[in-house]
């Protein structure tokens, strides 16, 4: 039998399934929705428990994790890069948005007002630097000034990124009917734009409003409809690796929350787990993004009912120098 033909009865054979389970009421179900089912099913990844030692889950802390080494050392010379006697806004928004892809919030934070003083003083209002600002001020808690940049980068350009980013902000303060309003303006937005023909655009719009919908469904507590733009919204980003790394990883600990919101404890481990590995890998111990996924795997182990390994690894997760002062919240 040919390959062609293996892969014909594999999903035939899981049409069969499909149609077994669905109750008697939805009987009319076409072939070609059950082919839908079936591709949407392919999406998600085939589950291996996690193992269930403590003293498996702290020899991660001790290990260099695992990320593209050469993706992390080229964003490490870009945030390492001293400052030239001529740098410019330009150089201090570079250098900002690497230290924020490696974790260095304190840095990014430093680096992207100082990019906007810069760039004020010649008279240049940069819609994209306030965005940037705005991502940090946002995983610092500063949701009022993140808006506030937010609003103002639009005023001045609109882009589906700071509408995703605006949204984001309104969910983490309650402002849902805001955040709805956003959301429309952002489709309607990538719908009419003169770009909606360019396929970097497309695929920016398409990442981003799937991201949106996640957050309006979580925000109602719909967590299952939610995690299905959110596995979207990663296999779109993985296009974007080399470039926005620790996004990617955000977006892998979003996941594992939001598996924890639907007591699919364990599925929530291992995506946690794997998001753990990668952020050693990439940002190091010291890395924000590594002591905010720590926190959400001590988060699942107590929600598992491992109470006293949820405080041993409490004792054990990492701390960073980088968040002084800071609180960590769901990053976008």
């Amino acid at each position: 039998m040919n390959r062609s033909n293996i892969s014909l009865l594999k999903t035939l054979v899981l049409m069969v399934i499909v149609l077994s389970i669905i109750p008697a009421c939805a009987g009319k179900m076409s072939v070609e929705q059950a082919k839908q089912v079936s591709v949407s099913m392919a999406d998600v990844p085939t589950f291996v428990p996690p193992p269930r030692r403590i003293d498996d889950i702290l020899t991660i802390l001790e290990q260099p994790g695992q990320f593209d080494k050469a993706v992390t050392e080229k964003l490490k010379a870009r945030a390492d890069a001293e400052i030239p006697e001529n740098a410019d806004g330009r150089f201090f928004t570079g250098r900002g948005t690497a230290a924020s892809e490696l974790g260095r919030l304190q840095q990014a934070l430093d680096d992207y007002n100082e990019a906007m003083r810069r760039m004020e003083e010649a008279g240049v209002h940069n819609p994209n630097v306030m965005r940037f600002l705005a991502a940090v001020e946002s995983r610092i808690g500063n949701f009022s000034r993140a808006v506030e940049l937010l609003e103002e980068s639009l005023k001045i350009s609109e882009n589906p990124s700071t509408y995703a980013r605006l949204v984001n902000n309104y969910v983490l303060m309650g402002k849902l009917e805001k955040a709805d309003q956003t959301v429309r303006n952002a489709v309607q937005f990538c719908a009419i734009s003169q770009n909606r023909r360019n396929p970097p655009f497309v695929l920016r719009c398409d990442i981003e409003i799937a991201g949106m919908e996640a957050y309006l469904l979580e925000a109602r507590a719909k967590y299952i409809e939610a995690e299905k733009f959110l596995r979207q919204r990663i296999k779109l980003t993985q296009m974007w690796k080399e470039e926005r790394p620790g996004w990617l990883i955000q977006m892998k600990q979003h996941l594992a929350m939001n598996l924890l919101g639907q007591e699919r404890l364990l599925e929530a481990e291992v995506e946690a787990r794997q998001a753990l590995t990668e952020s050693l890998g990439h940002g190091g111990k010291d890395s924000l993004l590594t002591v905010s996924i720590s926190a959400t795997i001590a988060n699942i182990l107590r929600a598992q009912g491992r109470l006293s390994e949820a405080e041993n690894w409490r004792q054990r997760q990492p701390t960073s120098s980088n968040i002084t002062g800071f609180r960590m919240i769901r990053t976008p």
